[in-house]
Order: structure tokens, then sequence, then C-alpha cells
């Protein structure tokens, strides 16, 4: 009788199966952690990015506007006193006996609050901009008398209908060291000869001069963590408030500009001029204003006399950023104090990332006098 084979019936245990399920779970739990770790990776990568990205944009434009700051003129910008809004402004008479406000001005450690909430710490800075395009900048025909309200005559360059804008910086770059007479003045947008409005020349204008669209620009951080301008350019009414000094903001929402979310502080730093009474030598005519890491004669030079506003020739600007989303645990880490900052910021959750970034510029045309005029002459007007 033939014998029947049986062949084993081959499978797994429990106990095998109960194994290789928890080595794939294990698996698995990795693959999840590594996913979730790439993924918080790749979100901080992007969202530093971003924060650089948008340094970069907020630095070049306050640098560009920087650049242009008081061009033409010596640091001090004259001004028809009678007006109201520069009555309020940081203006003082120099000895020349001409009424006059700088091409930048400050605050440091504002007190915070007001109006715009402007965060407790931070600095706000104002510059005065010109716009020197080609459709908002001309050349001046013929020669104008000191106490005009008007500049008699065509423009040169093609121009018809004057300048689009209601406020227009005057810049007479006839003196031999290019640094010449400037004004800051109302005008009356689109009139062609160019009218003043409520104004008066502060000076003879003779040919040739410059004038251009302009405005006075206010930066700023809220406590909601954007940094705004805010502009006195002559169009519609301006409120202006103080800023816990002789800087100011103009309260109409029309002229308040949301720059950028994500900032939480504003720093700034000056170096003066070898003019504003610095002692000479030992490395004291570069020292910084406000730069606590330099000996204090800059910071006390410029806090003791509203003129010595008119000898900054160089800003550092230092920023906090915050990114945009939460990107990581939720542990808090503490922010570095930037420049002089008398109260630290509050600390902020790791789950959003940080980035500081420092820019500066140096005032060129401010610049250019210093270099171009004998030592122991002061900035005025003219």
């Amino acid at each position: 009788m033939a014998r029947r084979s049986h062949k084993r019936l081959l499978g797994f245990t429990l106990v095998e199966l109960m194994i290789a399920m928890a080595v794939g779970s294990f698996a698995v739990a990795v693959a999840a952690a590594m996913a979730r770790v790439a993924v918080r990776k790749s979100g901080q990568g992007a969202e530093e990015s971003d924060m650089v990205g948008k340094a970069r944009v907020l630095g070049h434009q306050i640098r560009t506007e920087l650049k242009a700051a008081g061009q033409g003129s010596t640091g001090a910008i004259g001004v028809d006193a009678s007006h109201a809004v520069w009555g309020t402004l940081r203006r003082i008479t120099p000895g020349g006996g001409f009424p006059a406000i700088p091409a930048v001005s400050g605050v440091d450690n504002h007190p915070g609050g007001g109006s715009q909430n402007i965060v407790a710490g931070s600095d706000v800075l104002q510059i005065v901009a010109v716009d020197s395009a080609p459709d908002r900048s001309f050349r001046t025909d013929i020669f104008a008398a000191q106490g005009s309200a008007a500049l008699p005559g065509a423009l040169l360059d093609g121009a018809v209908g004057g300048l689009p804008c209601s406020m227009a910086y005057l810049s007479d770059s006839s003196a031999s060291n290019g640094a010449g007479r400037t004004q800051l003045m109302h005008i009356n947008a689109n009139s062609d000869p160019v009218t003043l409005a409520g104004e008066t020349l502060v000076f003879d204008v003779p040919p040739g001069a410059v004038i251009m669209c302009a405005r006075v620009s206010t930066y700023f951080v809220s406590d909601d963590g954007s940094l705004w301008r805010s502009d006195f350019d002559g169009v519609g009414g301006e409120f202006p408030e103080a800023l816990g000094g002789p800087v100011y903001i103009n309260t109409d929402p029309n002229h308040l500009r949301r720059l950028a979310p994500g900032v939480m502080d504003l720093q700034v730093a000056y170096r003066l001029s070898s003019e504003a009474g610095l002692t000479r030598g030992g490395g004291m005519e570069v020292a910084w204003a406000f730069d606590p890491a330099v000996d204090a004669e800059a910071e006390t030079a410029l806090g003791a006399d509203d003129a010595n506003w008119f000898e900054v020739r160089q800003i550092r600007l230092s920023m906090q950023l915050r990114s945009g989303r939460r990107v990581d645990d939720a542990s808090d880490v503490d922010l570095p104090v930037l420049e002089n900052r008398a109260t630290p910021l509050p600390g902020i959750s790791r789950a959003y990332r940080f980035h500081q970034v420092t820019t500066g510029e140096v005032l060129l045309s401010l610049r250019f006098f210093d270099q171009n005029m004998l030592a122991d002459t002061p900035a005025e007007p003219w």
C-alpha cells in the first residue's frame, strides 16, 4: 500500500506577528517624527527667508529716503516760521538768524502709548524726504526775490502745469561748495508758475535752483507689531501729535501707512559731525549717539542742544522682526536688547521665529558739506 506524504504547512506564529507589528509601528512612528521635523525645519527656513527678505525691503526703503534727506542742504532746512506746522517741529534759529528744521530728527526710547500705541522703549525717526523723479522735480527759470509768494516764470525741463503735490522742497546749490540754501514749503498743487500756499520764500532764488515734491515722514512701531510711516505732505488736514519731543506724527488716517507687520522694535543711533561740540581726538568725532558700546559724549551733545540735530551725518537702524506663523515649540526665548533700549522687550514664544537686522546710511549731501567747508563752520541754512 502506497504511503501518502504530507507537506508541513508554513506560517507565522502569534509571537512572530506581534513582533512584526511592533517593529512596523516603530518604523511608522520614526518616519512620522522625521516628517514632522522636516516640515518644521522647512517652515523655519521659509519664515527665516521671508523675514530676511522683508528686512531687506524695509531697510532699502528707509535708506533710499535717507540718501535724499536734506538734498543740497547743510543739514538745516529753512522754513517760513509763520506757518503753524513748522512751529510744532524741531525748529530753531541758528546764528545766522534764519529759522530752520533738521533734515533728520528723532525720539530716543519713546515712553510708549499715544493715539498710535507706540511700543514703549522703541525709537522714532523723522525724515525730510524729497522726490526727484522726472515728473516731480524741475529747475527754476528766472530769479525770485526773498519774501515772494511765487516762483515767477515757467519751469525748465519742459515742465507744464507745475508740481503735482502740495509740499515742495527748494534747493539752491549755486554756492561754490555745492551746499546751498534750501526751503521746505507748502505750495498750490499744479500751479504754474509755482505759488506758495500761505508762505513766502525765505531767500532769493537764482535761476537753475531745483524745486521738487517733498514730505516729512515719521517712522514708528506700534504695539501690534507693525512698522508705520506718518506723512506731512501738505494734502488735506494736518493734525500733529507730539511724540515725547519735538518730533510729530500726522494722526489723519489718510496720512498713516502700515509698511509691514511683524516688526517688534526699531532702534536708531546717530553719528554727528565734528561741529557738534565733540572733543577732537580719541575717536570722539566718530562716536555714535545712543550706542552704549562707545563713549557717551555724542549722546550728551545730541541731547543737550537741538542745534546738534543739524549735525547728524550718519544713521544706523536696528530692527527686530517676528515670523508670521508658528513653526517651533512653545517655550519662550528672551530677545536681545538693541542699542540703548531702556526696557527689554517681553519674551517671545519660540513658536515664532525672530530675526534681527542692522543697517545704516550716510547722509551724503550733508557729508559733502562737511568735507568742503572749513573747520568750525556751523551747519546753517545759508
